[in-house]
Parts: structure tokens; sequence; C-alpha cells
């Protein structure tokens, strides 16, 4: 981005060569007994541009273009303002990188309040349906319940989930091979064998339980409360404060939705039957899980 002051109002130019063609600017200048006057212009997340000092000419991320006492106008660095004019510059950065800031949200916000009702309809389209994202979200709910699901399904699938595991073991007895065998059992002649995890199926998906990916706190904070905050606010009437702290979250309103789609999609391939069965079969058998709990997890798996 690239922002130049023109009658104290900052424009937005998508051309260096807008800069460069000034009647002032220099490209080469030689910053020996010169004093700064002011920022007019600010860059950022541009392609890396040389530094306009004589002396320096690297490139940099991020700078201002600054004009000298006399008159004379060139294109700097962040760092080597800092070097060259010490505690002014980065005062009028500072103070710039704010200003250029509240144009970036202010813009954010009157090009997304012109999509309006296509956003409303993204988040109606979110939520409609048997697998809309907030159903979803109320079943995943339910399976971190120990109430609704019983104690030891809740607790696997939540430590799947933090281990990223997608297999599902259990325990069997397997013979062990003659590498294993110690001199004793080798005497004795008669088959040894062992316990060892042996993979009985996959859950996939399980990261849909981690908090990180509440679908819910997803829609209803970072959705539709900022599409509410966003079609409320009257633009020529709120203050910069708020059209700022709106803007932020605009800003990235496209990524949010975009990420609820894909955590739906998720979730629609974990809450299957076939998908959760492997846990089932896991806990069948095993004399730690009680009865109460493994017809809690059927009954679940056989309502999807």
């Amino acid at each position: 981005m690239l922002y130049v002051k023109e009658g104290g109002v900052l424009i937005k130019l998508d051309d260096w060569e807008q800069v460069y063609s000034r009647p002032n600017f220099i490209k080469d200048l030689d910053l020996k007994d010169k004093k700064l006057k002011a920022l007019i212009g600010y860059y950022k997340n541009e392609p890396p541009r040389k530094c306009g000092i004589s002396n320096c000419h690297r490139t940099h991320n991020k700078g201002a273009i600054v004009i000298t006492e006399d008159n004379c106008e060139a294109s700097i660095g962040h760092i080597c303002g800092s070097k060259k004019f010490e505690e002014k510059f980065e005062t009028l950065i500072k103070q710039l990188e704010k200003e250029v800031d509240a144009e970036i949200y202010k813009e954010a916000v009157a090009s997304r309040k012109s999509r309006i009702f296509d956003y409303w309809n993204q988040a109606a389209a979110l939520t409609v349906g048997a697998d809309g994202i907030l159903k979803l979200a109320e079943k995943i709910s339910q399976l971190k319940d120990p109430l609704v699901v019983g104690r030891f399904a809740s607790m696997e699938l939540m430590n799947m989930a933090a281990n990223q595991r997608t297999k599902v073991t259990m325990p069997v007895w397997v013979e062990k091979s003659k590498s294993e065998l110690t001199e004793e059992e080798i005497k004795s002649g008669e088959k040894k064998y062992k316990l060892e995890d042996s993979v009985i199926g996959q859950i996939k998906n399980t990261e849909v339980l981690l908090s990180s990916n509440d679908m819910k706190k997803l829609y209803h904070e970072e959705i539709e409360h900022v599409l509410t905050a966003l079609q409320d606010l009257d633009l020529e009437k709120a203050k910069l404060k708020q059209i700022n702290n709106i803007g932020r979250r605009v800003a990235v309103i496209d990524a949010r939705i975009a990420r609820a789609n894909t955590l739906k999609a998720l979730a629609i391939d974990f809450l299957t039957h076939k998908n959760l069965y492997p846990l089932y079969e896991k806990m069948h058998p095993m004399d730690t899980v009680s009865r109460k709990d493994l017809e809690l997890y059927e009954a679940f798996i056989n309502a999807l």
C-alpha cells in the first residue's frame, strides 16, 4: 500500500511513478545538513523499495515519503529515517501509520457495507438445513459431554483431537517372534504371546473438537455480530474509534466465512456413524467401560 498526503488528506496511490514524478522528489538525496520538516507519505507491504538516501539505497519493506525543511522530497526506509531524524521521525511515522490504518479500515467498512446483503446470504447459507453450522456445533458440544456420550468416549475423542491422532487402536494378544523370546521361553517349547496395540479403524477430522475450532463462537462472534455492527454503522456519523474497531473485524470477514465453511465441511464428514463407529468397536469389549457409557455412545452415533 502507498499513501500520499495532499492538502492534509491521505490519497491511496496505485503507482510509484505518481511519487517519482512529483516536482520536488529526489531519488538520490544526500541528507547531510538536511532537517526533517514533515512526512507526506507512507508505504508498507509493497515490493521492497530502494531507500532514497544517497549513502544507503538498500531495499526496505516499509517507510515514508519525507519532506525536508528546504522542501526536498524522498522515499526513506523506516529504519534509516529513525537513525537519521531520530525521535521526530518516529513520532511522525507512528501518527501517519494511525492515519493510514484509519483510511484502510474506513475503506474496508465502506466496501463491505455495500455488499452487506451478500454477506448476510453467505451467513444464512452456513446455518440452513440439517447440516447447518450451529446444529453441527451442538452435536460436537454433545460429544464433549460425558452425560450425553459417556465418560470414556468423551475423554478419548478429546484426547485424540488434542494429540492429532486419527487411528483407533485396541490391545490384542499376538504371538511373540523368535527374536523376542527369552532363553527360558525358548526352552519351554510353548508359544508365547504379548499385548500389542492393533489399529482397528480411523476417525478423521477430530480437530473439529478443539476449542480453537468452536464453530458456534466463530459464527456468532466473528460473523453474525460483525455483520450486525456493520449494517447498523452510519459512516457519516460514526467516530474514528468506532470505524477502526469495526474495520479491523470486517477486513477479515471473508476469511472468517471461508474458515466457517471449511470447518462445516470437516464437521459433516466427522459426524457420521461410519466415522465414529471404530471407537464403539474399541469400547465394546473393554471391562473398564461401563455398559451405561457404551449405551450412551451407541445411541448417539446411531442417531446421526
